[in-house]
């Protein structure tokens, strides 16, 4: 078959143009000047008349041709050197797929190799009750309590942990209209994973007749914050742009020599966070005397940059049918612990007083002693012990704290000093020696019990509400941003004598489950390293009926007792079984879990769910001023 310019390779083109130059470079530019100076010198141009100088006698057509091939020469002389365009060869998918069989491949990093088979006969259970044995809904447990004047008693003969198939099928019937890629909720387990057995007595119920139940455990195997990008791993496909976890058990297709791209539709659980500037900083300085490795500082102080001179003097509106599935409410929860923990601030330093509790003709705010810029010491006489320790430990890091108002610790208790007497102590100086009064009076006994309100108004949940679909898990604590430089100097070294500032946040955070569709790209080594991920994006859904349908138990007991399940169900479930369902995607519920987690870590649960907030946080810089 004769060959065709579809079958010509940059190899073959290359290799004519090449000919052609060679073939005009065989005599040298000098030799063709002469030989055309001959030709053109004789008569035999005239005579045969092809004189290519002479325009007399020559059709006008001719002569337009003769001149274009000169500009057009001339243009592309100049396109050359403008835009020069090369040769090239480049790999597109095909326009039909291709169905092929997929096989699994191997993670050989400390995550794959650090996550142990799963035991074939690993079932799923839970405990219910948060202070004495309850029954878990619709489980097969029967348990009765009662109290008297001398304690609660429970009575049953045995508890069964085991959660009945009927349950784990209703909330896995949803992925039967998804594509068979997503994961139900109980493909979600605990990487660790071992066995507890109750300690037979006559005062407790036997668990599962006394025989051992799977529960989790947490191990860290390494950090992922610091790479970025997205990270495969063993069953996790973890976004460290956007912030989530899609789970996935890391198949491919058989090895090609161009390699395979394909979408898929993941199960990910992804955060909603909201953080909320403070206007307060703490500034420190590294003293000229020592730095400790670069960790030593002093003259501490909390400053006001428009947190507490400029306040809203109206707490924020506060309502508990705000933050629901259909409106989660993270900046107004995050703005609200904010307002709390300022205020509060505010009457630990004096700055204002609070409202008379018997006295509704008074009010806060009677006085206000703060402006922009005013500095409030946290140290003693600027050097000396601090109870504010990550300073000392990572003062170049972000800190994460669930702790309101911690950097206040201890500013109102009288330092009694130390007696060096009959020691040979040299050095100490008199901050150390000398007792001192505190810091502040606190005159209105603002103590840590109190800055618990801050969390409590950003959770909007206490341990005795309902676990249900409307009371959502959400974390809140404060984060100190990293320490930046406010005099000269490199911003990555704490030089002795250089000043720096840290700026706070209060944030809170939930987390969502919903469908994403990811595009794979697989190519190089037959393992894990050679697939990657080329494009996260949330599903879209042609229509209402192809939609999600999520659903959480109804359970009727309060959060101290249970932690819900949740999950994809199908419309005929919902109907079957005590639940409630929304939409396209889920805020997953709260638990005691939950209450008691902070932005620091997730409490490790039952195989079955995930429960508490992680992941990527979003700031609402564009509202650096939270108090007007």
């Amino acid at each position: 078959m004769a060959p065709s310019l579809q079958d010509l390779t940059v190899s073959d083109v290359s290799g004519m143009i090449a000919a052609a130059i060679a073939a005009a470079l065989t005599l040298s530019a000098v030799t063709w000047s002469v030989l055309a100076r001959e030709l053109q010198s004789s008569y035999w141009p005239s005579i045969l008349r092809t004189d290519s100088s002479t325009t007399s006698g020559v059709l006008k057509s001719v002569s337009i041709v003769s001149w274009s091939k000169t500009i057009a020469k001339l243009l592309t002389a100049i396109a050359a050197v403008v835009t020069p365009l090369g040769l090239y060869e480049d790999i597109s998918p095909q326009t039909t797929p291709k169905l092929v069989p997929f096989h699994y491949i191997d993670d050989k990093s400390p995550f794959g190799i650090g996550t142990p088979p799963r035991e074939i006969d690993m079932r799923f259970s839970r405990i219910c009750g948060g202070f004495y044995p309850v029954g878990c809904p619709n489980s097969h447990t029967n348990v009765t309590s009662f109290s008297n004047a001398t304690g609660i008693y429970v009575s049953g003969d045995w508890y069964d942990s085991h959660i009945p198939q009927y349950v784990i099928n209703s909330f896995e019937s949803g992925i039967s209209s998804m594509a068979p890629s997503v994961s139900s909720v109980f493909d979600i387990q605990s990487r660790y994973q071992t066995w507890a057995q109750a300690v037979e007595s006559n005062d407790t119920i036997p668990i599962d007749n006394n025989t051992a139940y799977p529960v989790s455990v947490f191990r860290q195997i390494g950090s992922l914050i610091v790479n970025g990008g997205i990270q495969l791993l063993e069953g996790l496909v973890v976004d460290l742009q956007s912030g989530g976890v899609g789970f996935r058990n890391h198949t491919a297709p058989p090895w090609q020599p161009f390699g395979s791209t394909w979408s898929e539709d993941l199960l990910f659980i992804q955060p909603d966070t909201e953080c909320v500037n403070l206007n307060l900083t703490l500034d420190f300085n590294v003293p000229r005397s020592f730095s400790l490795g670069g960790s030593g500082f002093s003259d501490l102080v909390l400053t006001d940059r428009g947190g507490f001179s400029r306040i809203q003097q109206n707490s924020p509106l506060y309502s508990t049918n705000v933050g629901s599935q259909k409106d989660p409410d993270m900046f107004n929860r995050a703005y609200a612990a904010a307002w709390v923990n300022n205020f509060l601030s505010m009457l630990f330093l004096n700055i204002t007083n609070p409202a008379e509790y018997n006295n509704s003709d008074s009010g806060a705010f009677q006085y206000l002693e703060s402006s922009v810029g005013k500095q409030f010491p946290l140290m003693r006489n600027g050097t000396s012990e601090s109870s504010f320790s990550f300073l000392q430990h990572a003062p170049m890091s972000v800190n994460i704290d669930s702790l309101f108002g911690y950097y206040l610790s201890g500013a109102d208790y009288a330092y009694p000093g130390i007696n060096t007497t009959g020691f040979n102590v040299t050095g100490l100086g008199d901050n150390f020696t000398d007792p001192q009064p505190a810091l502040y009076p606190n005159p209105f006994q603002i103590t840590e019990e109190n800055f618990t309100a801050a969390g409590a108004i950003c959770k909007r949940t206490t341990q005795y509400d309902y676990a249900n679909i409307s009371n959502i898990a959400t974390a809140c604590g404060m984060i100190y941003g990293v320490p930046q430089r406010q005099s000269l100097g490199n911003p990555l070294i704490f030089d002795p004598g250089s000043n720096w500032s840290i700026p706070m946040y209060t944030c809170a955070t939930a987390t969502k489950a919903l469908i994403k569709t990811v595009t794979f790209q697989f190519n190089g080594s037959d393992d894990l390293s050679g697939l990657k991920v080329t494009q996260i994006s949330e599903k879209v859904y042609p229509d209402g009926t192809s939609m999600p349908l999520w659903a959480v138990e109804n359970t009727n007991l309060s959060m101290s007792d249970v932690a819900p399940l949740w999950g994809l169900v199908t419309p005929d479930t919902a109907r079957q079984i005590n639940i409630s369902s929304w939409g396209i995607q889920l805020c997953a519920p709260s638990s005691m879990a939950t209450i008691n987690a902070d932005l620091t870590r997730v409490s490790p649960h039952d195989e079955s769910h995930l429960d508490g907030p992680c992941g990527q946080l979003r700031f609402r810089n564009e509202k650096l001023a939270v108090f007007s």
